[in-house]
């Protein structure tokens, strides 16, 4: 199974797969949090090989199938607008009892234009199990994300994601409430 997985996933050019648990500010302010849940696929491939049929990505993601779609349609770029993700690793945040966190600064370029959309500063931790995380350094954690909304207030929208704000670049609105 391990192999027929991996070679059909190739065939898309799949580089990389992650379930993850994202925390954002509260839609209505500052200081809190919400929690989102994804499963995010890089995808390395030359635009020009892009123009793959839904069939083609069920082959590697059978879970589509049970989506209500003609597997003939093709799969094309939000707004037809590539984006190119320049990340720069900056650092660790350590929270106590082993717990360190990776951070980076992220901006979102638009490929066509060569110009910046929209920037991110994050911090990730993983981890295999939630319950192996040590409770005080979670909470250090989480007073930190609040605590740095507060303190870089005038840097934060509310409301909205990367991938939201490409939607909206062309008048479109994300379908999903995220």
């Amino acid at each position: 199974m391990g192999n027929i997985l991996s070679h059909t996933i190739h065939e898309v050019g799949i580089n990389q797969c992650l379930l993850k648990e994202e925390l954002l500010p509260l839609r209505e302010g500052l200081g809190g949090f919400r929690m989102i849940y994804s499963h995010n696929c890089v995808v390395a491939m030359p635009r020009e090989q892009m123009n793959l049929a839904v069939a083609d990505m069920m082959r590697s993601f059978p879970a589509l199938a049970t989506v209500q779609t003609n597997p003939d349609h093709r799969m094309t770029l939000v707004n037809d607008f590539a984006v190119e993700e320049v990340q720069v690793n900056v650092g660790s945040l350590g929270f106590g009892h082993g717990a360190k966190a990776k951070t980076t600064i992220a901006v979102w370029r638009d490929r066509q234009h060569e110009r910046a959309i929209c920037g991110e500063f994050a911090f990730q931790a993983k981890y295999d199990r939630r319950e192996s995380l040590d409770k005080d350094s979670l909470h250090r954690a989480v007073e930190f994300y609040k605590t740095l909304q507060m303190e870089a207030f005038d840097w934060v929208t509310l409301g909205t994601t990367k991938t939201a704000i490409v939607y909206g670049l062309g008048g479109q609105v994300s379908t999903n409430r995220e």
